[in-house]
């Protein structure tokens, strides 16, 4: 299955400074993007850690922490569910098939947010996210998913070359 990913420097979705001046690149690039089946759209700019809600079937990130740190950007948004401003960071993604890991890392090695965007084999713009929140963010670390009809809690899990990980390093399993 061919992703499609697209690498801007300014976000269209931040709640960040630079959050009026995004609505115009937005206005001007959205359209686009969903017409060309895009999935996911990375970008910079805000030095800040940021994952929007999906948008017409994207997902956008903005990952700008290795600038100078903006300690208190990113004001709260219900299209911006996780942000992170506190520390230098760095985002790792691995796409298998039809999903698509990620995971923001601060520089102390936690977790600032995971998770795992799913995508219809027959229809690229049904997707879905499973988001896999650190300790002490909304969903407090825990996630609860279907899994082939199972019900799965999952406790602040990370992905590296597709084994999955427990916060204390033990490999929970390998990703199928």
């Amino acid at each position: 299955a061919t992703w499609k990913l697209v690498f801007l420097h300014h976000p269209l979705y931040t709640s960040g400074r630079y959050r009026n001046s995004s609505r115009a690149h937005r206005w001007a690039l959205e359209p686009i993007l969903v017409r060309h089946d895009v999935n996911v759209v990375l970008s910079g700019h805000e030095h800040i850690y940021q994952r929007s809600q999906l948008q017409q079937g994207v997902l956008y990130f903005v990952s700008g922490g290795a600038g100078s740190l903006r300690r208190g950007d990113g004001v709260a948004s219900p299209l911006i569910p996780r942000s992170f401003a506190d520390d230098y960071h760095f985002v790792l993604m691995e796409i298998e098939d039809d999903a698509l890991h990620f995971q923001a890392v601060s520089r102390s090695g936690a977790t600032i947010d995971a998770g795992t965007m799913y995508r219809d084999a027959e229809d690229a713009r049904r997707v879905r996210v499973d988001v896999i929140g650190p300790a002490g963010s909304p969903d407090n670390g825990f996630r609860l998913t279907t899994i082939g009809g199972q019900l799965a809690l999952t406790a602040g899990t990370y992905y590296v070359g597709g084994l999955r990980f427990d916060r204390a390093g033990r490999l929970v399993r390998a990703v199928e």
